[in-house]
């Protein structure tokens, strides 16, 4: 139980960032962002990657197929979490629906994938070397 601490108190400040954000409510964070170029895409690229690597690795790195293709269940949750949440952007008044916000989503899960399978392999080339060794 206790691989899904840092996920979910990853889920409870993403949801408490959002909250402020769709209520209107100055946020110290998001105020650091808007403080650099680019500092918003890349909060959003570390925020959704760091929550899809930390979701792998609560559910221990289980995989769907998903035409032809393996893809970590945990990324593609945060991944649907996070384009439903750019979504909603449009139907609130306090919110701006920003297309480079999503691709930023995207590149962040992409990349904790991408970090996810060289782990594995990593992993694997590790025990097999053992294996040989013994």
């Amino acid at each position: 139980m206790l691989r899904w601490l840092p996920s979910f108190m990853l889920m409870a400040f993403a949801g408490w960032m959002i909250y402020q954000a769709d209520r209107g409510i100055p946020n110290l964070f998001i105020q650091f962002a808007d403080q650099y170029v680019y500092g918003d895409k890349i909060g959003h690229a570390m925020l959704y990657g760091g929550l899809a690597l930390l979701l792998t690795v609560a559910t221990r790195f289980r995989q769907w197929r998903i035409g032809g293709r393996r893809f970590f269940m945990g990324a593609v949750l945060v991944l649907i979490a996070a384009l439903l949440e750019e979504g909603s952007q449009y139907f609130l008044s306090t919110r701006n629906f920003d297309l480079w916000d999503a691709f930023a989503d995207v590149v962040g899960v992409v990349l904790a994938q991408l970090f996810c399978f060289l782990w594995l392999g990593t992993g694997n080339r590790y025990r097999q070397m053992r294996r040989k060794l013994r």
